[in-house]
């Protein structure tokens, strides 16, 4: 008996995120969550004026990296400011665009960053894929994209992943 797989795979995903949910939640709240801890904490606005901003990444150096689905990287330091690095390519389109991030969990040695984006595939198609890049800090030369970070080194590791103007 030949058993289709493309057919089951979405069901026993949805049965294992439902069955997921549905297991008993730990008996104390973690430290620092409840609610009256809440009422004393200070918050603090450290970036404002994204421009639809979809998934964040902490560096080890304390700043933020945060796609925005214009097809930017901003990153956000400690400090307050922030610069602008742009990823070519991307198609802001629904709720497509520049998406998803993560960093590589050797990125203090490699640099590496995953990006998730919608693009224009040939004959017209909307398309996703995971792009690998570099992240280059700024150069002696003071070559490199705002504040003299840079991506480089780009690596396609999945393509043509369907696409739409919402998911």
């Amino acid at each position: 008996m030949k058993i289709n797989f493309s057919r089951w795979l979405p069901i026993v995903i949805a049965v294992l995120l439902l069955g997921a949910g549905c297991l008993p939640q730990p008996s104390q709240t973690p430290q620092g969550l409840l609610r009256q801890d809440l009422e004393e904490v200070d918050f603090k606005t450290i970036a404002s004026g994204l421009k639809t901003p979809w998934d964040i990444a902490f560096l080890p150096d304390d700043s933020i990296l945060v796609t925005e689905r214009t097809g930017t990287i901003r990153r956000v330091h400690s400090d307050g400011t922030s610069s602008v690095i742009s990823v070519d390519d991307v198609k802001q389109v629904g709720e497509g665009g520049l998406l998803g991030i993560a960093l590589h969990p050797d990125f203090a040695q490699n640099s590496w960053i995953y990006v998730y984006l919608t693009f224009n595939a040939p004959g017209g198609f909307t398309k996703n894929r995971v792009d690998r890049y570099l992240l280059d800090p700024p150069s002696p030369d003071g070559s490199g994209g705002a504040s003299g970070w840079s991506l480089t080194e780009k690596t396609t590791i999945i393509q043509n992943i369907p696409g739409a103007q919402n998911h």
